[in-house]
């Protein structure tokens, strides 16, 4: 254990990604923080009490703590502050809802870490799902900038991680029922390096894809602007741009974002906001 002195606080969803984030980081670390975000929008918070519970009862409640944070004020602020320029300059990407959500989670995560002297950041972001703006890694590596101004080492232990088939995936999302995913794809999916295989292997999920399925979805919030934000990339963005574009736009769009939550941690102002 590298750092069985220092504690590490988790952006946690109860999501397969994020457990698993919390469970490589547990072997790394004496204690973790998860920390699960709620605003208007978020529906269904205590989802995330459920795998929380199993990484408490597996680990010990001296070794992980579970707290719920609202972080309202911080998304309204952080979504519509300036917005006719933001709208001027930077278009549609101001309906990037998910991204400025994660932005705004991030914000809130450095001021508890600031308050509570914690120098370890990490969460769930993974490049198989790289059409969020979070989870793409120019706009990761900016919010390790942002952390590093903050004295925080901010981290994504799954980030290379492969993701499942996007078409099993799609079918988990669909499926009624958690044992609708057949055998042969079970076998599949434990020849590959996936967030859920792992999960399965330490015991801590009952097959090795659960991703999408009813059983994940019961174990994190649910947020209904995702379906918005999935209409606006899919059926706007990408229907006329490159993907490469898409990112462009989105690091461009994000790093004016970055400094105006540097700003709300670094004045007196901002502070009320959290």
């Amino acid at each position: 254990m590298k750092h069985q002195a220092d504690t590490c606080a988790i952006l946690f969803s109860g999501g397969t990604d994020s457990t698993l984030a919390a469970a490589l980081q547990i072997e790394e670390f004496g204690k973790l923080i998860l920390l699960t975000f709620d605003r208007a929008g978020i529906a269904k918070i205590e989802n995330s009490k459920v795998n929380a519970k199993m990484l408490i009862d597996k680990y010990g409640a001296d070794r992980v703590e579970h707290i719920i944070i609202n972080f309202d004020k911080i998304f309204k602020h952080i979504s519509y502050e300036n917005y006719l320029q933001n709208v001027m300059k930077h278009g549609f990407m101001n309906l990037s809802t998910c991204g400025l959500c994660k932005l705004s989670m991030h914000i809130q995560a450095i001021d508890y870490c600031n308050t509570h002297d914690i120098k370890y950041v990490a969460d769930g972001a993974n490049q198989g799902m790289n059409m969020f703006p979070a989870q793409m890694k120019p706009v990761v590596d900016q919010m390790k900038d942002l952390y590093k101004k903050f004295g925080i080492i901010y981290s994504n232990p799954v980030f290379e991680y492969e993701s499942p088939d996007e078409g099993s995936f799609i079918s988990m999302e669909n499926a009624n029922m958690l044992k609708s995913l057949p055998k042969q794809d079970i076998e599949k999916e434990m020849q590959k390096k996936t967030a859920g295989k792992i999960l399965y292997e330490k015991g801590l999920a009952p097959l090795p894809n659960v991703k999408g399925s009813v059983y994940d979805r019961k174990r994190q919030p649910r947020c209904f602007q995702f379906i918005l934000f999935k209409m606006f990339a899919n059926k706007y963005f990408l229907a006329n741009k490159t993907y490469d574009e898409y990112v462009g736009e989105t690091v461009d769009f994000f790093a004016d974002k970055v400094k105006v939550a540097e700003a709300i941690l670094t004045s007196e102002k901002g502070k009320k906001l959290l």
